[in-house]
């Protein structure tokens, strides 16, 4: 983060009648840097709950221990140009959860504040009546919504049933001298499963859980050989400061599942990738190269970069993130997803694809590479999930929290 511990100016003060208190400030410049960390105080190891509140306006906010030694809020929304202060105390009992995770058996559901931010399936999702059946699926997120309830994913689209919302997989690789397509599964080579829930939590600040996934070799019928094994941990909170917005932080890593490695080949798609809302697709609409950001309209979807480039020119491009959006049920509402610093080739080629609203996130595009045995290979992403268009300057401002530039 781009704010230090050093620069915040804390005190520790002792309150005979409500025990410790622990005062800090906040520098206005810092406001955007959300969601917000500080260290836990020296000797606090022992209190497992926790009061923040803004002393000024005397605001209760959420604070949430991230099981690292850091302590997480949203600052509140500022009134003056100057530091916020703050008071830290223990407390008896937990706030109640403002995002919490329901685990039905067949998908966790994370809801904010009573309402829906995404999906995650751990049970095999069947394709619509009339695909075959090896598009099922499990280990996506579908739904991702937006906090008015706008629904911004799709999977088994019409025109490509093998993407699934928010997903992962790898496109032309080698293992064990056999290419494996965990991408394309009409081909029937590879894949990709969800296989357990690790770790789930719910708080007044964020929901996280983290599951493992496998990447498998299906190019013998007979048998399922184990690839790669992958971990993620999702973590989504409700920011309502300077703009609403869900904001997910995922983080994937992946592993060989044995001692072969994985090649992968040079190739224009594949990896961490995103499917847009089926209302952003009119497959009988013409794209030109002058396409622009107030592409609003029924099946008129748009992109837009970091460097301001938009579907046909952005193709490829190594932006720092990438927005899609367009009308959904009336109303303009969009996604961007953020590429980290400490992300392989950063920053990471994207596939925009010329007619439907889907991009991945491609290291591949620069050419081969393998993940070893023995070694992780880590992604990072940030998605924000907002209502109306994308603001360009607000997002500048995320990413600069996000990378700690």
């Amino acid at each position: 983060m781009k704010y230090p511990y050093a620069l915040l100016l804390m005190v520790l003060l002792w309150s005979c009648q409500r025990g410790p208190v622990y005062e800090f400030e906040w520098p206005a410049e810092a406001s955007y840097t959300l969601p917000a960390t500080v260290a836990l105080p020296q000797g606090w190891e022992q209190y497992a709950h926790f009061e923040l509140v803004e002393t000024q306006s005397g605001e209760v906010l959420g604070v949430q221990p991230d099981g690292q030694g850091r302590l997480v809020f949203m600052p509140a929304a500022l009134e003056a140009d100057g530091p916020q202060r703050y008071a830290l105390r223990p407390a008896t009992a937990p706030a109640g959860p403002a995002v919490h995770i329901q685990d039905d058996g067949r998908q966790l559901s994370v809801l904010a504040h009573g309402q829906p931010l995404l999906n995650y399936h751990t049970a095999v999702v069947m394709p619509p009546e009339g695909l075959p059946a090896y598009y099922r699926r499990s280990g996506f997120i579908h739904p991702l919504y937006t906090p008015q309830g706008k629904v911004l994913t799709d999977a088994f689209p019409p025109d490509h049933a093998h993407q699934h919302a928010i997903f992962f997989a790898w496109v032309n690789t080698l293992f064990q001298g056999r290419n494996i397509d965990f991408w394309n599964q009409h081909k029937r080579t590879g894949a990709v499963s969800h296989t357990e829930v690790l770790e789930m939590q719910s708080g007044p600040v964020f929901s996280r859980f983290r599951v493992r996934l496998q990447h498998q070799d299906l190019s013998d019928s007979s048998r399922v050989i184990p690839v790669l094994n992958e971990t993620w941990t999702v973590t989504a909170y409700h920011l309502q400061n300077e703009k609403e917005c869900y904001l997910i932080d995922l983080l994937s890593e992946q592993q060989c599942a044995g001692d072969s490695a994985l090649h992968l080949l040079q190739y224009h798609y594949g990896g961490m990738a995103f499917r847009g809302s089926g209302q952003w697709y009119d497959p009988g609409y013409e794209r030109q190269a002058g396409d622009s950001t107030n592409l609003l309209g029924p099946g008129r979807g748009g992109f837009l970069t970091s460097e301001g480039k938009t579907r046909m020119e952005g193709n490829h491009s190594r932006p720092r993130w990438v927005s899609v959006f367009g009308h959904i049920d009336g109303a303009a509402c969009g996604v961007t997803l953020l590429d980290h610093p400490s992300n392989f080739r950063f920053p990471q080629p994207v596939r925009l694809h010329p007619s439907s609203p889907y991009f991945s996130f491609s290291p591949t595009v620069l050419g081969p590479f393998d993940i070893r045995p023995g070694e992780v290979y880590r992604s990072r992403y940030r998605i924000l999930a907002f209502d109306g268009e994308p603001d360009t300057a607000w997002i500048n401002r995320m990413w600069k929290a996000y990378s700690g530039e």
